[in-house]
């Protein structure tokens, strides 16, 4: 993407740019303890708290760690702005959490 607005091919204001967040992306590989990696990368760090996490810490909405979700896509597209941001599959959090954990992350 930024290459082709880079060259000229493609002008920034001819492209809507859409990502999503939710599923936690593991650095592209499924690590051995799930937990652990998200501890470490996202937990620790202060992006989210535990109970924010569903399926197997593969899924959260906290607004931390959608912000630092955002910020990685900014950076992995090269871009300073998104036009669409989707949640994947926020009924993900709804199956796993009760409503009152659910609503505080939405």
């Amino acid at each position: 993407m930024a290459q082709s607005i880079e060259d000229g091919s493609v002008r920034r204001d001819e492209i809507i740019l859409a990502t999503k967040g939710g599923f936690v992306p593991f650095d592209r590989v499924m690590p051995t303890d799930p937990g652990k990696w998200v501890h470490q990368n996202l937990i620790a760090p202060g992006l989210a708290h535990p109970n924010d996490f569903c399926a197997n810490y593969q899924h959260c909405i906290a607004p931390g760690y959608l912000e630092q979700m955002i910020a990685w896509s900014l950076r992995n597209l090269q871009v300073d702005t998104i036009d669409i941001y989707y949640l994947h599959n926020p009924e993900t959090q709804r199956i796993s959490l009760s409503r009152e954990p659910f609503a505080r992350g939405c």
